[in-house]
């Protein structure tokens, strides 16, 4: 079900971004994983927790991003939240870096909307979209 009704065009992409990236995943991406169910879900609480209207989502291989960016693809410079998820768990990587090179915070965790995780995305949300 879409949730793109918003009059903000930038809310409104990111929406679009989340439920692209959405599909690719239950469609294509974790069909060979059995912690899929846990990774939709996941990715269902971001965004009753509105992250979705607050950050562009999507992904790199299997992994699962999220950014401040307006425009799809990601300079080195821009911060970004990373989900490499695996097994039962994801690690979870910050990049916050001005200059791209520093190395990246990670926690692993369950696959859930943690307080450490909720910290590191509200960071992001806390930068200006690019």
């Amino acid at each position: 079900m879409s949730q793109t009704n918003t009059g903000d065009p930038v809310e409104r992409d990111f929406v679009q971004c989340w439920e692209r990236t959405e599909e690719l995943f239950r469609d294509w991406l974790l069909d060979r994983a059995p912690w899929k169910g846990k990774v939709l879900q996941f990715m269902a609480q971001l965004r009753r927790a509105g992250y979705d209207r607050k950050l562009r989502a999507g992904q790199i291989l299997d992994m699962f991003v999220v950014s401040r960016s307006r425009r799809h693809g990601l300079r080195p410079d821009q911060p970004r939240v990373v989900f490499f998820f695996h097994d039962n768990v994801m690690d979870v990587f910050f990049r916050n870096d001005a200059m791209g090179q520093g190395k990246p915070e990670v926690c692993s965790t369950g696959i859930s909307v943690s307080a450490p995780v909720q910290a590191l995305l509200d960071r992001l949300v806390s930068r200006e979209i690019d």
